[in-house]
């Protein structure tokens, strides 16, 4: 077998066309089933954050037939499909007087027809970008190719997260695709419709999202190495050039009119990039390639097995590609994809420091297409090796196992995206019962991994995490709202008897044990007790007063407070020029727990203790304000809370 052999999969035997639908047609079924469940739960606005951004333009747009867009975020293409789509059942809803059909709700905002809409077309967005990689990978190098690049696409997380929330991201990777397909179409077959085509394309890709840029590389180099080049191909070339910039200029014209729109969303979203960035340890662009490979490479993407494949397959065609350039199209092909991923991830690197997973979606076909390439290359090397009659066999186990290795986590990660955990159960059930005030406590030894828990920002509730509550006396645990525990603690034969000492103090009603069930919920069995306190007559005002010989310690007097001595908690606003604030009551250090109040903000409060006459606040920087304002609240048991 010759190198050009080897780059050109020469020696795999392509399949039927038969076989090609049946496979092509179970894949995209899959994967659109696996999106479109997905899409279903919780259609409102609580579930993906960046839903609104896009909604904004599209609500200004349905009721006020306003087309300038509220913000320059994302460029028209990202929300005017769906849009149309929105616009197509509100007249539905105005003929039939349906409410299914509604997309606009009375007060402002949207149905969950709305969301479910929008959804949706974000997951056919995502199979269709599925089958362009198929039709890439078979100009590539086969029918073989464009199979496996599709399945290896369609199992990344990103992918499947993307192909569901209404953003740009997957108008902008279909539109890509779609560019990169129709420029090996125009250079393969030079003629100015294709070119003209391909012009179209990269105008959708720009028009959905202002990183699109790259896409015009692949055509252009292609241009300038093809064999057939010429006066007319270059005057195509910039006819191409001409019609993308037209066609942006449709979808957005007040690019033109109005650039101020684009230019201070831009402006906005530049700055807090370079802060997330900064957060980061980001410095400079080249502190962004270890954190790129670490991307790519991780489960989120294509996983550390198919994204060192894609590496070492794109490193290896690139030789191969420069060798034997001159004598193969499809060496030229593949250095047009290598373009497009060398030429986009120079762009971002100078263009922002914060690594944000979801802006190097659009490498992930590309990464598909090289470790496809590098797997069915193996294959070929290793199939000279067996004998004709188990060529045939191996090659079907190891495709099933390849299938069954990456396919199965696909499935897990859509299950867990779509049904509940046991931990989000959990926070929903202390959610309903641990209402006002603010600010509930709240004590676990369950890891409820907060960041990614939507509950948690709707509860309102501080919650500290402890390794055991077996440390705690009983008296600082009676003082939280609620005790949360795995349930796997009650089968321990030394603790068990402390946890199972904890719920048989309570009244029935209060302890609820949250088990797995399938499509109901996932994850560990917790256990949560309840034992919510009352507060005392309404909340009084305090103050923290700086010390006057140390800019960093604040000093709050209690014994002025006329309620009698007991449990107390002071909820404050930490300055914003500190990070950590350390309590210390009679001189012991008393933790302080975070929670978002009810204007989104992040808030704190002390844990409760009992009345001290005075109380110290040590932040790590020295705030600008001398005093701190805080709101004292008292507590006591509840017994109508069980």
């Amino acid at each position: 077998m010759t190198p050009q052999t080897l780059l050109e999969l020469g020696s795999l035997e392509p399949l039927s066309k038969r076989t090609v639908r049946f496979l092509l047609g179970v894949l995209l079924f899959w994967a659109f089933a696996l999106r479109a469940w997905n899409a279903t739960p919780d259609l409102t606005s609580t579930r993906f954050w960046d839903e609104r951004y896009g909604l904004q333009n599209i609500e200004l747009l349905l009721r006020d037939g306003q087309w300038r867009p509220a913000h320059g975020l994302h460029p028209g293409l990202s929300y005017l499909p769906h849009a149309l789509v929105l616009k197509g059942s509100d007249l539905l809803y105005q003929i039939t007087g349906n409410e299914s059909f509604a997309v606009l709700q009375t007060k402002g905002g949207f149905t969950p027809t709305a969301y479910l809409l929008c959804r949706l077309l974000q997951v056919v967005f995502g199979t269709l970008s599925l089958f362009l990689v198929y039709l890439t990978g078979k100009r590539l190098g086969g029918n073989r190719l464009g199979l496996l690049a599709a399945f290896l696409l369609s199992v990344v997380p990103w992918h499947i997260r993307q192909s569901v929330i209404y953003k740009a991201d997957m108008v902008l990777l279909l539109a890509i695709v779609l560019a990169f397909y129709l420029s090996l179409r125009a250079i393969a077959r030079p003629t100015l419709a294709m070119y003209a085509a391909t012009g179209v394309a990269i105008g959708l890709a720009m028009a959905a999202k202002f990183n699109a840029g790259p896409a015009a590389i692949p055509i252009t180099l292609g241009t300038l190495l093809s064999r057939d080049r010429s006066k007319r191909t270059f005057l195509w070339l910039v006819a191409a050039g001409a019609i993308s910039i037209g066609v942006f200029l449709l979808f957005n014209p007040y690019v033109l009119i109005e650039p101020d729109i684009y230019r201070r969303s831009m402006s906005r979203t530049v700055r807090v990039y370079a802060r997330k960035g900064a957060a980061k340890g980001v410095d400079s662009p080249f502190d962004l390639i270890p954190r790129t490979l670490e991307t790519l490479t991780s489960p989120s993407f294509h996983g550390l097995l198919i994204g060192s494949a894609a590496l070492l397959g794109l490193a290896v065609l690139t030789y191969l590609s420069i060798r034997y350039l001159k004598r193969s199209n499809i060496a030229l092909f593949w250095l047009m994809a290598l373009s497009f991923v060398l030429s986009y991830s120079v762009l971002y690197a100078v263009s922002t420091p914060n690594p944000s997973a979801h802006n190097w979606l659009p490498l992930a076909p590309f990464l598909a297409l090289g470790a496809a390439w590098t797997l069915l290359a193996l294959w070929s090397i290793l199939g000279e090796l067996l004998p004709t009659p188990r060529r045939r066999l191996v090659g079907v186990v190891a495709t099933l196992g390849l299938v069954l290795l990456l396919g199965w986590p696909a499935n897990a990660y859509t299950y867990q995206s779509t049904v509940p955990s046991t931990g989000n159960t959990a926070l929903q059930l202390l959610r309903s019962r641990l209402k006002q005030p603010p600010g509930r406590q709240v004590i676990s030894e369950y890891d409820f991994a907060i960041p990614r828990m939507q509950e948690y920002r709707r509860a309102r509730m501080a919650l500290q995490q402890v390794d055991s509550l077996q440390l705690m006396s009983r008296q600082e645990l009676d003082r939280f709202d609620a005790e949360v525990f795995p349930g796997i603690r009650l089968e321990d034969p030394e603790v068990g008897p402390f946890y199972r000492g904890r719920m048989e103090r309570l009244p029935e009603g209060t302890v609820h044990i949250i088990r797995p069930r399938p499509f109901k919920a996932w994850g560990p069995e917790i256990v949560v007790l309840i034992h919510p306190l009352r507060t005392g007559a309404g909340p009084e005002r305090g103050e923290w007063i700086r010390d006057p010989d140390d800019r960093k310690l604040f000093v709050a007097r209690l014994d002025s407070l006329s309620a009698p001595k007991g449990p107390i908690s002071l909820e404050f606003r930490r300055p914003p020029q500190s990070r950590k604030g350390e309590l210390r009551v009679d001189g012991e250090r008393s933790p302080i727990l975070g929670f978002r109040g009810p204007d989104h903000k992040p808030h704190q409060i002390t844990r409760r203790f009992n009345t001290a006459p005075e109380v110290f606040l040590r932040f790590d920087a020295a705030p600008k304000a001398d005093r701190i304002p805080f709101m004292v609240r008292r507590w006591k048991e509840d017994p109508r809370a069980y």
